[in-house]
């Protein structure tokens, strides 16, 4: 009977000392830091490099690396909005900046997007600031609306741009053709900018935010003015096509404007694919909408952004899954 005790004891401590060395080991397991996930890496697809789309990727990937470690960011310049859509089809873009009629086209396959045909990979993340047609001439020229093109040396923007798609759908409301025009350009911003202040190029044509450094350098140092862009073909535009509304240049926006200019614009719209993981869309969503106050003082074109505005205007794409989480998780959206 002793010796029974004395084994059932034997075997009760042995027992009770794996348990304490797996504890022990458990325990030392446990407060080792974990591995760092590594940082994923995400290109932005934006435009020309002195564009407001640039600085917008700019600001985004800053906030971003404020926020987290668990994102790297890229900024890429790019020939605009048409490209940027084609870069997130590619692959060479992880997140696009879009301008919201382009946006639209492509989601639904129209326009310069109609050989292709829809595009349901397409995910919204969150639209940005307002973006405005500025068309500058000759402080002395007789051009004082779009009625007076026709005859004109104009550029319509790079093939590809926003710019481009909406000057093209101006002269096409309007029912003009190229042979009306004395010459019709598709010049990068830059490039159109230097010709028109060697008074080689009579309308210079730019969709951006505002105020824009490269249109601030030509009123300055150019001798022009900007015109305002109103009429019937234009009321048409707005009334048929719902990615395009009213805008208005403030004065404020450039040294040398006598009054407000009024004009056409749409929205920057920040645009992935349903190949962006969630958690990375939820997580650059976040950063965005959490650091507004940061991202409004970086530039004048920021400051009039709305969370409200931008979880709901402009976009044709749905949102994506983890965009929608944080808008709804932050009440932004239902």
């Amino acid at each position: 009977m002793l010796n029974t005790i004395l084994l059932f004891a034997r075997i009760v401590s042995l027992k009770t000392r794996a348990t304490t060395v797996f504890l022990i080991a458990f325990t030392a397991w446990s407060l080792v830091p974990p591995v760092a996930l590594a940082a994923q890496t995400i290109t932005i697809g934006t435009g020309s490099r002195t564009g407001v789309y640039i600085l917008l990727g700019k600001t985004i990937c800053e906030i971003i690396r404020f926020q987290t470690s668990q994102i790297k960011c890229k900024v890429v310049p790019s020939k605009g909005s048409v490209d940027n859509v084609k870069g997130l089809t590619d692959g060479r873009f992880d997140i696009s900046i879009v301008q919201s009629d382009v946006h639209h086209h492509a989601v639904r396959g129209q326009a310069m997007f109609k050989g292709t045909g829809p595009n349901g990979s397409l995910r919204s993340l969150f639209s940005a600031y307002q973006e405005s047609l500025a068309v500058i001439v000759s402080s002395k020229s007789s051009i004082s609306s779009i009625k007076n093109f026709p005859g004109k040396h104009i550029n319509i923007g790079p093939n590809g741009s926003g710019s481009n798609t909406t000057m093209r759908m101006i002269l096409a409301m309007n029912g003009w053709k190229s042979a009306i025009f004395k010459k019709v350009e598709m010049l990068s911003n830059n490039a159109q900018a230097n010709k028109f202040c060697k008074k080689n190029l009579e309308v210079f044509t730019y969709v951006t935010g505002h105020p824009n450094p490269l249109v601030k350098n030509i009123l300055r140092n150019c001798k022009a003015k900007m015109i305002n862009i109103t009429g019937p073909a234009i009321d048409q535009l707005i009334g048929r096509y719902p990615y395009y509304v009213k805008t208005t240049i403030p004065r404020t926006a450039y040294i040398g404007l006598d009054q407000n200019v009024t004009s056409i614009g749409m929205l920057a719209t920040v645009l992935t694919t349903t190949r962006l993981d969630d958690r990375v869309a939820y997580l650059v969503t976040q950063a965005v909408f959490e650091s507004l106050k940061k991202i409004r003082s970086i530039n004048e074109v920021f400051r009039y952004l709305h969370p409200i505005e931008m979880a709901t205007r402009g976009m044709t794409a749905p949102l994506h899954k983890g965009a929608l989480r944080y808008l709804q998780t932050s009440g932004r959206v239902k």
